[in-house]
Order: structure tokens, then sequence, then C-alpha cells
């Protein structure tokens, strides 16, 4: 099957109402149209460049995964944030309802890796506060920015938000657990 077939089925399967007029290609690109990564999702061309040297030897479901973590990108975000990792969570039950469950796993996979491990866990005061003291704990040295970094990068939100929300919070709580 060609990555052609395999995007046909992916969009009816996956992303029904994605791409209704068949604008989207999806093609072989070279280093630049893949951005020098596996894949990308190009939405200015509407186009889904794949390394093809990335993928030999792939097995199947890699592939499709890897078409699916694209079009992804499209649909939700452009980045490997949480309204991503959410849409990837989505695809990934999919793939398991319609008996596709490498496919899953290797989309699962895909989040962790790229996203960071806390992506769909719920992130709210206690999760944060849990995480920060985690961190805190093994490290009396815990700088404040250096912490607000890492709870961004686990939970897929933006240094900004994690500041807005809970930076008084965190800051709280590093100073029970640091020398200051």
């Amino acid at each position: 099957m060609t990555i052609d077939m395999h995007f046909g089925e992916i969009r009816c399967q996956y992303f029904p109402r994605w791409d209704r007029q068949r604008e989207w290609t999806v093609s072989f690109g070279d280093a630049k149209q893949c951005r020098d990564s596996t894949g990308y999702c190009d939405n200015a061309v509407k186009s889904i460049y794949i390394n093809e040297r990335a993928i030999v030897g792939m097995q199947v479901a890699g592939v499709r995964a890897l078409i699916i973590h694209e079009i992804c990108h499209d649909v939700s975000a452009a980045g490997h944030n949480r309204k991503w990792a959410t849409r990837m969570k989505i695809a990934a039950t999919r793939a398991e309802q319609i008996g596709e469950i490498r496919v899953a796993e290797i989309l699962l996979s895909h989040v962790f890796s790229s996203a960071g491990n806390g992506v769909l866990i719920e992130y709210d005061l206690d999760n944060v506060i849990d995480f920060v003291e985690d961190l805190a704990s093994g490290n009396r040295e815990l700088e404040f920015e250096n912490a607000v970094k890492r709870v961004a990068k686990f939970f897929g939100h933006t240094v900004a938000k994690v500041n807005r929300d809970f930076g008084d919070r965190i800051e709280n709580s590093i100073a029970r657990f640091t020398k200051k």
C-alpha cells in the first residue's frame, strides 16, 4: 500500500470532518520540506511531507502513526503541546476502536516522547504542586525559573501560562524545600 493510500484511509477513518475538499496531499519530501525531521505538516501548502529514508523498514503501523501524527498538527496545534497531545490521544482511542492496536501504541509513544510524560495528566494546582515538590525534594538548589520551565514542559504548556496560573504557588512550594 502506498502512502497516498494510507493517507486516504486515515483521512476517512480518523479525521472524517477534516479536509472535506480534499485539498491536502501527502508526499515524500526532501530534508528541507521535512524540516530535517521524519515528517512535517506544512499547512501553508496543505501538504504532509514524509522523509522516505526515515521510514525505510518501518512497519505499516509506524507509517500510519506518522501520518496521523502530522495530520494532528493541522487539526490541533503546530507544536507538540497539550492541545496536540489531546488530539493524538483521541486518534489513539480511535485506532483501538478499529483494531489498529499497534498504531494506538505508537501514537501514545509519540505523545510522551514529543510532548512530555505529564501532557495528558490533568493540569491543576494539586498535580502541579505535587510535581514541583518532587522536583524540589530531589534538588535543594532548585530555582524558580527552572521549576516553571520543567512544569511547562511536563504538562505541555508555555512558561507564561504556568507563571500566570501557578507562579506564586510554585514559588511558595520551592521555598519550603530549598535553603532559601
